[in-house]
């Protein structure tokens, strides 16, 4: 996007991606590395990604847009259609993060469940990322990013040619690359076929499905922020701190991911968790009544008892 940026508004200084404040951290990370600068915009109510917002902090200085299908705090997808939009309207590189929804997304939607589009079928995305790691069950470290266009995948080219050894050309910040994950990757897209992924799609929003009616039916008053329609989501119990939640669960030998904004748990449901569902809701209400009990020191087990 960098070099997009330059090689069609030259003198440009400091760049900026306008994101939203769901981006994941990695943003900035790379920007911080290449010299840009992101601005973070407030989401809306539904918790993605706001447009209006996003409209009115593009600047002179502005190169690029992010969003991302899902965001990973609270599995929502952004509207990536009115982003994209936007980007070919004003003449920015549109990048959708899809790391966690990127490769069993498509196979949701091919299920029937409503997934938006949220990759080049939106005129205005410029690249996607996608975690073959992820929901591509392959081994880490496995990741890919897409390109609109051929074009447009050359400016991650770095090219010299003052050496001995001739042309030193690459698409990658790395140099050598170890081809095991690589092979893994192919390996398991051969293994599963689109037949696999669809059955680890299906699985999936089982579990998920199966994790929220046992959290609704357990535990009174909670809720799952926003409307995520993938597999992951968060979920918060009303007049309690989910932290104090998350503790009690710990004690109990659940690893509970949180979310602070806003407050409440994470869930990323895969197959394996299919077969949990019951004792993950079941070990929340524990650990919700032992909260809300005041119980800091006893297990949430104890408390429930």
């Amino acid at each position: 996007m960098r070099e997009w940026a330059r090689a069609s508004r030259p003198g440009l200084e400091r760049p900026a991606i306008v994101a939203p404040h769901s981006a994941h951290p990695a943003l900035n990370k790379a920007a911080h590395y290449l010299g840009l600068d992101v601005r973070r915009v407030p989401v809306g109510p539904d918790y993605r990604a706001d447009p209006a917002a996003i409209a009115a902090a593009v600047d002179s200085r502005t190169i690029g847009l992010y969003a991302s299908a899902p965001a990973y705090s609270l599995g929502v997808i952004d509207p990536i259609a009115d982003l994209a939009r936007l980007a070919a309207d004003r003449g920015l590189w549109l990048h959708v993060d899809a790391c966690v929804g990127g490769i069993l997304g498509p196979f949701v939607r091919e299920l029937g469940y409503p997934v938006p589009p949220f990759a080049f079928d939106c005129d205005g995305v410029t690249s996607v990322s996608a975690d073959l790691h992820k929901s591509g069950f392959a081994a880490k470290p496995a990741s890919a990013i897409l390109f609109r266009s051929e074009a447009h995948r050359d400016y991650a080219r770095y090219t010299f040619d003052d050496w001995p050894s001739g042309t030193y050309s690459g698409l990658t910040f790395t140099g050598t690359r170890p081809g095991g994950a690589i092979a893994a990757a192919w390996a398991a897209f051969q293994f599963l076929g689109r037949e696999g992924y669809r059955g680890l799609a299906a699985a999936s929003m089982r579990a998920r499905a199966a994790i929220e009616t046992g959290l609704r039916e357990r535990i009174p008053g909670v809720r799952i922020h926003g409307e995520p329609p993938l597999y992951a989501f968060a979920w918060a119990a009303e007049g309690v701190s989910m932290g104090r939640v998350a503790a009690a669960m710990a004690r109990e030998g659940w690893v509970a991911g949180r979310t602070t904004s806003p407050d409440g748990i994470h869930v990323m449901a895969t197959p394996v968790h299919e077969r949990y569902a019951a004792d993950y809701a079941e070990a929340a209400a524990r650990a919700v009544e032992a909260a809300r009990s005041g119980d800091s020191t006893g297990t949430a087990r104890a408390a429930y008892n």
